[in-house]
Order: C-alpha cells, then structure tokens, then sequence
C-alpha cells in the first residue's frame, strides 16, 4: 500500500466519524426543546490520533466514536428522558 491509499483511507474514516458527530449534533439541536431531553455527546480524536501515531492503518480504520450521554443536568422539570437511537 502506498501512502496515498493510507491518505485516503484515512479521510475516509475522518468522513465516516464527523458525519456521526454531525448526526449528533442535529439531533440534539432538534430536541432542544423536548421536555427531559438529554444531550448526546461523539468523541473520537483521542482514539484517531493514537491510531495515527502507532503508523498502522488497521487501527484507523478500526476508530469508533465514543457516543455518551452528556452529564450536564435537563433544564426541565417533568423528568422524562428520550434516548437518541442511530437509525
């Protein structure tokens, strides 16, 4: 493999996690004002960059992003709480 298929490999994993970040992020936009309503979080640059720096191109491929629930409290009231499930 030379290095520009490890480039490309590389932007596409890079493509493949912003868009789930991006998915994320609209969908906590959309909920914003859904009663208990908790924010929904994607990480993955710690774990792309120690893939990166390790020089092996199945780590990277290998990246997923970390989706947790954010751990600031709801503003609302009512309790109720809706899950974010990836369709």
């Amino acid at each position: 493999m030379d290095f520009s298929d490890k480039n490309i490999i590389l932007l596409s994993k890079l493509l493949d996690l912003t868009y789930t970040k991006n998915k994320v992020i609209a969908n906590n936009i959309a909920n914003a004002n859904t009663p208990g309503y908790k924010k929904v979080e994607a990480s993955f640059m710690k774990e792309l960059q120690k893939a990166i720096e390790s020089n092996k191109i199945e780590k990277v491929k290998n990246v997923e992003e970390n989706i947790t629930f954010s751990k600031s409290k709801s503003t609302r009231k009512d309790g109720t709480t809706l899950i974010w499930i990836e369709s």
